[in-house]
Formats: C-alpha cells, structure tokens, sequence
C-alpha cells in the first residue's frame, strides 16, 4: 500500500518539490496511522481493487468512522496507469505556470 501511495502521488500538485524520501515518510505514516486507528476507527467498507494478472495494488478507498462518529472517506487513490487523475491534474498546473 506505501507503495502504491507513492507511486500514485509522487507527481502530483500536493507534493510539488517535496523531496522523494519525505513523500515517501508521509506515505508509510498515512498508511500507518490509518490502520492503527489514530484518525478513528477503521470500517469494513474499505476496499482494495488488485490487477487481476498481477496481484498489483491498483486502487485503495480507506474509510473510517472519525471523531465527530461520522463517516469518512481518509484515503482514495487510482495508480496510474489505471487512472489517469494526476497526470491531468499536473498537466493543468503546468499550463497555469
């Protein structure tokens, strides 16, 4: 899941100029803390789509019930090339710059 969290953010608007190593930090804590519950309680609704062929993490979509008892959406991502988000976005930001 680090992993793929990475390889799906690393060039993305919300890490523009971050260092590898601190997006990879970030990644390996977010994953952390979700699983040990330090941003509420983790739901059963959470779900992984894998590569059929692979076994590969392809998309996550992590929810929790937070500390106002409701429910949320913490983390979702599509790795490209599966999803194609990130570059769309980049590629938005490159043409404002």
């Amino acid at each position: 899941m680090i992993d793929a969290f990475f390889k799906t953010f690393y060039d993305s608007v919300e890490f523009c100029n971050w260092p590898t190593d601190k997006i990879q930090a970030h990644a390996r804590n977010n994953i952390e803390e979700y699983f040990d519950e330090k941003r509420g309680k983790t739901l059963e609704v959470s779900k992984m789509a894998l590569e059929p062929d692979t076994g590969d993490l392809i998309g996550l979509a992590l929810f929790l019930i937070n500390r106002e008892n409701e429910a949320e959406l913490d983390l979702l991502f599509v790795r490209p090339p599966y999803g194609n988000g990130c570059s769309r976005r980049k590629r938005i930001a490159d043409e404002r710059n």
